[in-house]
């Protein structure tokens, strides 16, 4: 008695199937299957028997919840639960009911995640909830209701990764994508397609970011599918994302094609913002077609009509993609100018995953322009924010970025690894085209030189111990290759004149000029420091005024190449 009925299956098969073959053959269905167990009691016959003694020794409204809750994938929270299920006790609490099924094991319970607990049904018994569901006549109102919260959901999140709480946002959709999946596969089945467009427009940069480039761009194909009665605006956002997906797996036609349909429809509706976006989008694909000029002339339209609506994140972005444009056409101060503004917009907007892209491309011009310093200090300062957002493309980009300078400064060791730890996740990914043709040329051409200087035995030792390494390693080599201008050096500093400089500085002012070099916004220096944020202003203010710089990013770059960090 009292033995867990896993167990007690497990033994009641263990003189004809080895614990390897058990794992392997006794999943799902076959442990709902009617063959019973050896010195069990009646019910538990069979794991469907246990599972149905259990489901009807419940009160009607816990039964009704059971049921209900099978429609959720890969787990879900309180409030979700709130949201979809219906036709419940109105006298008790949906959490007092749902704490019943956790007690009585038909529900578990997994970590708290910011201010929401998850639950999940282990999945026998959510085929065995979904079954009462079917044959109750609720299954298809509750997928309804399920798809209808999770479209919601998504509507939420999209416009809030451009802001101070991506980190989060991304962590929540990465947490959903089971459930998203089965809204969209809901969807797509019974043919509704303006619910899959939404949700697969509105899901569309999340796969871009976290790199489900495959999976997204067949979902969006598959809706855009589903007939040509959909509202055109859903229709158009639908077609910017599986644009955008098609252009970074290396379909620059198809992305062309798609983006010149959203503009049609987004002009034929009279919808500016989402005409711009399609122009926006575009002149992504231009540069990445290595036409800089169109790309140049298609952005600074853009930025204008940016600018027209006030839309400070597209501007920055905007301003972002105008400076690769820029550089590509060797106009570096002008790339300079669109990088800063930028850099200042996306720490407005709390952005720290756009500012390290940013940095990361003004490490590049500080490169081109010869300042050897400044581009290693901001490609390190960049790697700071992109990590906090673990691997994906703007940390990958951060990496490639590290790698440039470490080759240029002679660390082609370092440079190779981290190039070929980027080629791993470019492969697991799909992500054939993330820096464009000119970059990818840059590095062929590092990886060249390094197997004629490395030698071959060398140089492929390198290449496979990067498609190895850990996120941590990376951040490490990364930052091992960006050395001396980034480490303070005594000497250094007592030659170039540093520490009389250095006399000019409170203490407090170093400190938040070294805050500054890793990407923390003002607010984030001030709770470091526990000062406020007005005192931070006003000593980054009166340091900018002593390095003789008019912005962050430059007082950052001034303070290192001057001995102060």
């Amino acid at each position: 008695a009292g033995m867990p009925l896993a167990i007690q299956i497990a033994a009641a098969r263990s003189r004809v199937l080895s614990p390897a073959a058990m794992l392997a053959r006794l999943q799902g269905p076959a442990l709902l299957s009617t063959e019973e167990t050896r010195d069990a009691p009646a019910r538990h016959h069979t794991l469907r028997d246990a599972i149905e003694w259990s489901y009807a020794l419940l009160a009607g409204s816990e039964q009704i919840l059971f049921r209900q809750l099978a429609v959720f994938a890969g787990g879900w929270t309180l409030d979700a639960a709130e949201a979809i299920v219906q036709n419940r006790d109105s006298g008790s609490p949906l959490w007092h009911m749902l704490g019943a099924l956790v007690e009585k094991s038909l529900v578990q319970t997994e970590g708290v995640h910011g201010a929401d607990r998850r639950y999940r049904m282990l999945e026998t018994i959510r085929e065995y909830a979904l079954e009462r569901l079917g044959a109750s006549g609720e299954l298809d109102t509750a997928r309804q209701r399920h798809a209808a919260y999770y479209l919601a959901l998504a509507e939420r999140a999209e416009p809030e990764v451009w802001g101070p709480e991506e980190r989060a946002w991304l962590r929540r959709v990465e947490q959903e994508h089971e459930n998203f999946r089965a809204a969209l596969r809901w969807a797509t089945d019974r043919g509704d397609g303006e619910t899959a467009m939404r949700l697969a427009g509105a899901l569309a940069y999340f796969w871009w970011v976290l790199g489900n480039l495959r999976e997204g761009r067949r979902w969006l194909q598959q809706a855009l599918a589903l007939g040509p009665d959909i509202p055109s605006r859903f229709r158009a956002r639908a077609l910017e994302g599986a644009a955008t997906l098609a252009a970074s797996l290396g379909d620059q036609p198809a992305a062309r094609r798609l983006l010149q349909h959203a503009f049609e429809l987004a002009e034929g509706i009279g919808d500016s913002a989402a005409t711009t976006r399609a122009l926006s989008r575009l002149s992504s694909v231009v540069l990445l077609e290595d036409d800089p000029r169109e790309a140049r002339a298609l952005l600074e339209r853009s930025l204008a009509l940016w600018r027209e609506e006030h839309d400070l994140r597209r501007q920055a972005h905007t301003l972002f993609q105008l400076a690769w444009a820029r550089m590509l056409l060797d106009d570096l101060e002008g790339a300079e100018a669109a990088l800063t503004e930028s850099l200042d917009l996306s720490r407005t907007l709390g952005n720290r995953r756009l500012a390290a892209g940013v940095m990361s491309d003004l490490a590049r011009v500080k490169l081109k322009r010869g300042d050897d310093a400044g581009a290693a200090v901001l490609a390190a300062s960049a790697l700071t924010p992109a990590r906090e957002q673990a691997p994906l493309r703007t940390w990958w980009y951060s990496v490639a970025t590290a790698a440039l300078i470490s080759a240029h400064l002679g660390n082609l060791n370092h440079a190779v690894r981290l190039l070929g730890a980027g080629e791993a996740w470019s492969e697991s990914t799909g992500d054939a085209l993330m820096f464009g043709p000119r970059v990818r040329e840059e590095q062929e051409k590092i990886m060249a030189q390094a197997r004629d200087l490395m030698g071959e035995s060398a140089y492929r030792t390198a290449v496979t111990e990067g498609r190895t390494l850990s996120a941590d390693e990376v951040v490490g080599i990364a930052r091992a290759g960006l050395e001396p201008f980034t480490s303070v050096d005594p000497e250094r500093v007592s030659t170039t004149g540093g520490a009389r400089l250095r006399a000019l500085f409170s203490d407090r002012e170093q400190a938040i000029l070294r805050l500054v070099a890793e990407g923390l916004l003002n607010k984030e220096i001030a709770a470091s420091l526990g000062i406020g944020e007005r005192t931070v202003k006003s000593h980054l203010t009166s340091a900018m005024r002593k390095l003789g710089v008019d912005n962050r990013a430059h007082a950052a770059v001034a303070a290192v190449q001057r001995g102060l960090l």
